[in-house]
Order: C-alpha cells, then sequence, then structure tokens
C-alpha cells in the first residue's frame, strides 16, 4: 500500500454506494484485509494508516527517521 492508493481509498470509502470489493478492485486488487488494516469502514485512518502517510493522529505531519 502506498501513501498516494491510501489516500484514493479514503476518497472511495467515503462514498457508501460503492462496495468494498469494488473499492479493492478499483485499486488494483488489494485485498479487503490490507484495506481494513490501514483503514476504518467509514474511510477514517487507523494507526498504520498514519503512520504510512507520516502523520500524527491530529492530522500534523511528523518526522520519520529511519530505524537504526
Amino acid at each position: 500500500m502506498t501513501a498516494e492508493r491510501l489516500r484514493y481509498a479514503q476518497h472511495l470509502m467515503t462514498d457508501r454506494s460503492r462496495s468494498i470489493p469494488a473499492i479493492c478492485r478499483e485499486l488494483g486488487s488489494v485485498p479487503a484485509s490490507t484495506l481494513y488494516h490501514y483503514l476504518h469502514a467509514d474511510g477514517t485512518l487507523k494507526a498504520p494508516g498514519f503512520r504510512l502517510l507520516g502523520t500524527n493522529t491530529a492530522g500534523k505531519a511528523q518526522a520519520v527517521f529511519p530505524a537504526g
């Protein structure tokens, strides 16, 4: 999952007329489990989604430092 794809998934999930399988297909066959790892059903970010986008839970950018 890329940050760009995650943002697009958020956008798609705000449209309640779209099914999760349809969203997963549009994202390039992303498994639903991957989608739900990063996002809640309403499209809001979970902790892994915040980390992927490099933001904290308040939506502010945070510094990302390499491990080690």
